[in-house]
């Protein structure tokens, strides 16, 4: 196809995390074997932009990516003496979790993005929205959420949930599995089998929220009053947020702890935390996704987000085998899901796909 498409990706997001870093450089990559992409860097941390377009080389064509420090107010606002009328240029919303209007700060940043991609679409450009899920919203946070999707030409969405959100407001919407699967390496068979708890290595990567420390302190105890024997814990942060929280459950346990920071801020990084890990217990999509790259099986904790669990009952299937690990099913430790190599290799093909799709919006 050569570099005829141009996108414009902004890379900045609201918190830095590893899960964010993988689904945009999946992103970036993809589109940049085939098309030109402008990536706008204002405002992103060096060790997160580093990081970022080392994935990017692994995944894509690095020659194909531009490197600006602009704002993507200034960007867009020049769009029609960058772009013209000849070139075909999309504005790419990146891949993850649009919550969608939930307050008076938010409502503006919506109507000023709104404006913005008015501009864009005015002067002949096209939005798309990359992987993403996206919550109901009534009232007037509502109608301002549902202006602000129906104006993206094609909407890629993670979950049925949302797709039926998005289609009750008349949204273009393609439903789509997370960009994450894309670094998915086969064969990475899921490692279910060892005789007793007491061999098995779980990892524990919980969202620092509110009661979340009595939560996953009682999560750990359960795990631990097994009579077969306590498993091999250990304690995963890879959003900074939540490192706090593993560093009090370390505290009273005896759980080993790994950290994600901003010297080992990389996919590969990433990976390590999980490579010996059997089976992952969270609340974090992208906690459970990395783990299930490694080959351990996700549970869903009973914290998990009507977002989470959606994601999951849209692209697995729940597995009635949990008793393998604990006392039994239930919301003591949350629900596994089963996820063959065979569907981990279907979802990245699908992932090719959607790339496919976007080159070709007219």
């Amino acid at each position: 196809m050569g570099a005829r498409h141009t996108y414009v990706y902004s890379v900045r997001t609201q918190f830095e995390n590893i899960g964010d870093l993988i689904i945009n450089a999946t992103s970036i990559a993809l589109l940049s074997k085939d098309a030109t992409v402008h990536c706008l860097l204002k405002g992103v941390p060096g060790y997160y932009e580093r990081s970022l377009f080392e994935a990017v080389d692994q995944f894509g064509d690095l020659g194909n990516v531009k490197m600006y420090r602009e704002s993507l107010l200034t960007f867009i606002l020049l769009w029609p003496i960058r772009f013209g009328s000849k070139v075909k240029a999309f504005y790419v919303q990146k891949p993850g979790h649009y919550a969608g209007v939930h307050g008076a700060r938010s409502l503006i940043l919506h109507v000023a993005h709104a404006l913005l991609m008015l501009w864009i679409k005015i002067n002949g450009g096209k939005v798309i929205r990359m992987p993403s899920s996206v919550q109901r919203r009534d009232g007037l946070f509502g109608v301002v959420t549902a202006f602000h999707s129906r104006l993206c030409n094609k909407i890629f969405v993670r979950d049925l949930g949302s797709l039926k959100t998005l289609q009750r407001w008349r949204c273009s919407c393609v439903l789509a599995p997370d960009m994450a699967h894309y670094a998915y390496t086969p064969p990475k068979r899921v490692k279910r089998e060892h005789p007793v708890v007491g061999d098995a290595v779980v990892a524990i990567s919980p969202r620092n929220a509110a009661g979340a420390l009595k939560f996953w302190s009682e999560l750990i105890d359960t795990l631990c009053a097994d009579g077969r024997g306590a498993p091999r814990l250990r304690l995963v942060s890879q959003v900074f947020f939540d490192t706090d929280l593993c560093q009090s459950l370390n505290e009273s346990s005896f759980a080993e702890i790994s950290i994600l920071d901003e010297t080992n801020f990389t996919y590969q990084d990433a990976l390590v935390h999980y490579i010996d890990v059997h089976y992952v217990i969270s609340d974090r999509l992208h906690a459970l996704l990395f783990g299930r790259l490694a080959g351990a099986s996700p549970i869903l904790s009973a914290s998990s987000s009507e977002k989470l669990v959606g994601y999951f009952d849209t692209w697995f299937h729940l597995d009635e085998r949990l008793d393998s690990l604990g006392p039994g099913p239930g919301p003591d430790l949350g629900r596994e899901f089963y996820i063959s190599s065979p569907k981990m290799v279907e979802l990245r093909g699908r992932i090719n796909e959607i790339i496919t799709e976007v080159h070709f919006i007219k």
